[in-house]
């Protein structure tokens, strides 16, 4: 399994703090916001025996979870998905992606995951 994701910083994105470190944030974590661009995921395996698999993905940092639409039939999803997370956001500083498929609508099943750090 294959992901392609981009992202960027902006630490001036907070006009009210203007990239200031937030008081009392021992990693010193400037406010601002994370960009994150979960562009397409690839040769995902196929975890529907009745056809191809509906994948999609969630994004989560600290108390912030985003989802992407549904791609339905494929194993080679491109979400070409955009998501801004302010930051920091609790202690923690990783971005969780995780994609996961329905099956008969119902059943969800983790297919993988990625952090970055």
């Amino acid at each position: 399994m294959e992901f392609m994701v981009a992202g960027s910083v902006d630490p001036s994105a907070d006009k009210a703090n203007k990239g200031k470190r937030s008081p009392g944030t021992e990693d010193g974590i400037p406010d601002g916001k994370v960009h994150l661009e979960l562009i397409k995921a690839k040769d995902l395996e196929n975890a529907d025996k009745k056809g191809k698999s509906d994948p999609y993905a969630v994004l989560k940092y600290g108390n912030q979870k985003m989802k992407t639409n549904t791609i339905r039939n494929t194993q080679n999803p491109q979400w070409d998905f955009e998501a801004d997370f302010d930051v920091p956001d609790g202690s923690g500083s990783d971005i969780n992606i995780e994609v996961l498929i329905m099956i008969n609508w119902e059943e969800i099943n983790l297919w993988g995951n990625l952090t970055l750090t």
